[in-house]
């Protein structure tokens, strides 16, 4: 190769590598918002980065329909429903989340009333796994969140 097609060749490839960079770097950032990363709180991600493993609430998404129990006026029976709705929202809706953490054997303690699982002890591997799942939000755990 001559010296002036080199001058006109080097540049248009360095154009063509930086497009390229750029596009890989939006489809990386583009993939970390489609694994949910995005529902997750900075001081969690925070956590994973300097100590590898973080503890956190994840608060899914769907919340129990309680709004027939208004019109019971059967104290026992609106208890009851209250109770069996929340249960069975949780149930379904953490059964994906509880999949994956037992598989990881990560421990963790489900609230059905809230439609909450505190998890104890993750790494940022796990976290991607859940946060790609149906959860509102993974913030991480407070006094009175999911401590005993």
């Amino acid at each position: 190769m001559n010296k002036h097609t080199l001058r006109v060749f080097l540049p248009i490839l360095l154009m063509v590598g930086l497009v390229f960079g750029l596009v890989q770097s939006t489809s990386t950032a583009a993939a970390s918002s489609e694994q949910g990363l995005d529902k997750v709180e900075s001081a969690v991600l925070d956590a994973l980065s300097a100590k590898g493993s973080s503890d956190y609430v994840v608060e899914m998404a769907e919340h129990a329909d309680l709004s027939a129990a208004y019109d019971m006026t059967d104290w026992d029976a609106r208890g009851w429903f209250v109770y069996d709705t929340l249960r069975e929202t949780a149930a379904r809706t953490q059964a994906p989340v509880i999949a994956v953490l037992e598989k990881s054997g990560v421990k963790y303690q489900s609230f059905f009333a809230g439609n909450e699982i505190a998890v104890t002890g993750s790494d940022m591997t796990v976290l991607s796994q859940i946060a790609a799942l149906d959860a509102a939000n993974v913030a991480p755990k407070s006094k009175g969140k999911g401590k005993k």
